[in-house]
């Protein structure tokens, strides 16, 4: 039931997937919105203490998560952005 789905028939559809390269900026982005802080660190190396921005690691209801992905693919934006957003808007 996903986009990567394949139809094998009459109303019947098997798994896919699909491979995509990333430039290195991407794979970053996508990382740090995907894996926890250890796992980014050790491909991507630990960010500065001084730097800016910082990478965190947080536990939030799945369903949550996917209406953020939902909002941000829609506005195409990422997910840091969505997060960005909100917390500037409660904090």
């Amino acid at each position: 039931m996903t986009r990567y789905a394949v139809a094998t028939g009459d109303h019947n559809w098997k798994g896919g997937a699909e491979i995509m390269p990333l430039t290195f900026e991407m794979a970053r982005q996508w990382a740090e919105e995907h894996l926890d802080a250890d796992i980014y660190g050790q491909i991507f190396g630990m960010p500065d203490e001084d730097a800016e921005q910082v990478t965190i690691s947080a536990k939030l209801p799945a369903d949550l998560i996917t209406r953020a992905r939902n909002k941000a693919q829609v506005q195409g934006t990422s997910l840091t952005a969505i997060i960005e957003a909100a917390l500037n808007k409660y904090v």
